[in-house]
């Protein structure tokens, strides 16, 4: 595997040999059992591709060994290519960037929707599972890692969805009516509309940046105001506390994504939190606040 860590582990998955509780299947498809397949990423999802296809022939034999009859026979053919979107040199440019830190990393074409880069952190070198790899000994270290690197965060992961979320709540102002695209409002390196005791602040103050000014509202996720969206946050909030958490279900968050080759098993295909008032009551035992509507607005809280 080419760049070894710094390729895309994860996302190209490594060979194994069978597991034994997929012995049996793998048999039934003419594998003798002793092979290696593809057991994560692309190499399982393209194992019927890659591995080509076993040749065999049925014949009846007399009991002196004699073949007395043909009665099926089927050639074999070599495995096949299988292509991906992710561009290798900016792949690793991007395992490079994220370092040490755990989590992950997606890049996409923003007009054809390709896969670039795929990154999950911390890594692992997929040419360890290869017993026959003179480092395979270190293949022990990655198992039995406290930082798990065989997890796949950019699929098993669940984050808070942070700024980006400022779509949603900007998409549920327009819709409240309470805001156009040309409304404007100061956005300082601090905002108080819930009172002196929960001073809430913009990124540009720990940055030691000036804040952004009088913006309106497409220019509030130009410069990701924090304030603008938290203003936003509590007058929806004030009109209707489910506006917001309806809007991120029409997003299509807190549900399945429904891509193809993501495992709910394997914790891959799990919807997320979208919470609500109700979610509260049931989970906590309080009531929704203003002060969750702020914090959902820039895609934090619960």
């Amino acid at each position: 595997y080419i760049n070894g860590p710094l390729g895309a582990p994860h996302a190209v998955g490594f060979l194994s040999s069978i597991p034994a509780p997929a012995l049996s299947y793998y048999q039934k498809l003419g594998y003798r059992g002793d092979e290696s397949v593809g057991v994560t990423g692309l190499e399982a999802r393209g194992e019927p591709y890659l591995a080509g296809k076993r040749g065999g022939t049925l014949r009846v034999v007399t009991p002196g060994g004699q073949i007395a009859a043909t009665l099926a026979q089927s050639d074999s053919a070599p495995g096949q290519a299988v292509y991906s979107t992710l561009d290798r040199d900016f792949q690793k440019q991007v395992m490079q960037a994220m370092g040490d830190i755990p989590g992950a990393a997606v890049v996409l074409n923003m007009n054809t929707g390709e896969v670039l880069a795929f990154a999950s952190s911390p890594t692992f070198d997929a040419n360890l599972f290869d017993y026959t790899n003179r480092n395979s000994s270190m293949l022990a270290a990655v198992l039995n890692s406290p930082y798990q690197p065989l997890i796949n965060r950019v699929t098993q992961g669940l984050y808070p969805p942070g700024s980006v979320f400022k779509v949603v709540n900007v998409a549920t102002a327009l819709k409240s009516g309470l805001f156009t695209r040309d409304t404007t409002y100061y956005c300082g390196n601090s905002w108080d509309e819930l009172g002196p005791n929960f001073i809430k602040y913009d990124w540009t103050a720990a940055k030691e940046l000036p804040p952004s000014g009088e913006i309106n509202l497409v220019e509030s996720l130009i410069v990701s105001c924090n304030p603008y969206n938290y203003h936003i946050g509590l007058a929806v909030y004030n009109q209707d506390s489910q506006m917001l958490p309806d809007m991120a279900r029409a997003f299509g968050l807190g549900a399945p994504t429904g891509i193809v080759g993501l495992l709910s098993n394997t914790n891959e295909e799990v919807g997320g939190l979208v919470p609500d008032a109700q979610w509260k009551t049931e989970n906590l035992g309080e009531d929704w606040s203003a002060g969750d509507s702020v914090n959902m607005a820039i895609g934090q809280g619960y």
